[in-house]
Parts: C-alpha cells; sequence; structure tokens
C-alpha cells in the first residue's frame, strides 16, 4: 500500500496480488492489522509524500 510503483493500482488489485480473493474480507484484515482502511490508510501516505 505504501510502495509508490502500487500508487496506480487499486485496492483490490493489491488485494488480489496478495492473495486475497474477496476485496471486503481484505479491507478488515488490513483494518484490524493496521487500524485504519486501506483506503485511509493510502490517503494519508501520499498526503504525507506531498
Amino acid at each position: 500500500m505504501s510502495d509508490p510503483l502500487c500508487d496506480g493500482r487499486q485496492i483490490s488489485e493489491i488485494a488480489f496480488r496478495w492473495g486475497f480473493n474477496d476485496p471486503s474480507h481484505f479491507s478488515r484484515v488490513f483494518k484490524r492489522q493496521f487500524g485504519s482502511s486501506p483506503r485511509d490508510y493510502r490517503c494519508r501516505i501520499l498526503s504525507s509524500r506531498a
């Protein structure tokens, strides 16, 4: 999610790449692990680069 090479990829594409076949499940697991949704995490990372 924080890799600049993934900036152009959708979150669901990243989830599928990591073996998840359900974007909703990926979002729940991600939020449990990192404390925020993938979208919020990505927005925070991208805004910190600007």
